[in-house]
């Protein structure tokens, strides 16, 4: 029987911990093997724009401007949420807590799947490296967004989001050793994994302040 990659992740990084640090050590143990979740979108382009919208928010900020969309996004009997993100419903989207910058950011994304019908097909065949070189085209999307592409939508097993806030803030309250400091260096070649463990050991409270 084939040996799924969320445990043969989670024994390669367990094993680490235990080289590392007694304290994530026994966090990763209390984990126990963690996937990626399933992707809430089938387009790239509307996962492209829930992260925009999450960009430099808290979780619950984001998932409460995300609600707020749905919910107008459903009073305009849409097919789609492709449909509300066009210039015509901009001061809408903007009352739902969009900013500025984002609301130019998701319209942006919009122009470029319109005129790269196909990007989806290429960009699932690009490394992570390729990706962030041509999706950081488009204006108001950078590394960091990328990141999360390449983790939720595309599955890469390998990405560690160098400048997330909650895993860095994780790592640092890893108080036992400054080996850390750069993770990606140990966990490759399953940064994402590891990544998505800090993710839920802050969300947990496995690691306390």
């Amino acid at each position: 029987m084939a040996i799924s990659l969320e445990h043969t992740a989670y024994k390669f990084i367990l094993e680490k911990a235990n080289d590392l640090s007694p304290v994530l050590f026994n966090v990763i143990q209390a984990l126990g093997p963690t996937g990626f979740p399933p992707k809430k979108f089938t387009s790239l382009h509307l996962a492209l724009i829930k992260v925009i919208i999450g960009q430099q928010l808290s979780p619950n900020a984001a998932k409460s401007i995300w609600g707020s969309l749905e919910r107008l996004d459903s009073s305009l009997s849409n097919q789609d949420m492709s449909s509300l993100f066009q210039e015509c419903h901009i001061s809408k989207i903007k009352s739902c807590g969009v900013s500025h910058q984002k609301a130019r950011a998701i319209l942006e994304v919009m122009d470029y799947f319109n005129c790269n019908p196909s990007s989806e097909c290429v960009l699932k065949e690009f490394t992570h490296n390729e990706r962030v070189s041509e999706l950081t085209k488009i204006w108001g999307v950078g590394n960091w967004s990328v990141e999360m592409l390449s983790i939720f939508y595309f599955h890469d097993p390998d990405i560690w989001p160098t400048h997330d806030g909650a895993l860095n803030k994780a790592i640092s309250l890893i108080s036992d050793t400054s080996k850390l400091n750069q993770p990606q260096i140990h966990f490759t070649p399953y940064c994402s994994m590891f990544a998505l463990m800090m993710w839920r050991a802050m969300d947990e409270e496995l690691l306390l302040s």
